[in-house]
């Protein structure tokens, strides 16, 4: 499979988990998919830059889904 194909498999995952999670997703979340910690924030981060999801602004960082995902997903905005 190729990388490219592997990250689109991430993201969407990443994606989905932040979107069913009640409170805000954290690096911690989604760690155990990755090889090391900074791959997982670098993924949360490109979410974010790319308008998936958006910052807490908190240390340590959360983040929660925006529009742009759940219309991605077709989630109802008044469901979560």
């Amino acid at each position: 499979m190729s990388t490219f194909i592997r990250h689109g498999e991430i993201f969407t995952h990443v994606l989905k988990l932040a979107i069913r999670k009640t409170g805000r997703l954290a690096v911690a979340d989604i760690e155990p998919m990755f090889k090391t910690k900074r791959q997982a924030q670098r993924c949360l981060f490109c979410l974010a830059d790319q308008g998936y999801l958006i910052g807490d602004g908190c240390t340590p960082q959360g983040f929660k889904p925006t529009d742009k995902a759940k219309q991605l997903f077709e989630v109802q905005h008044d469901t979560i």
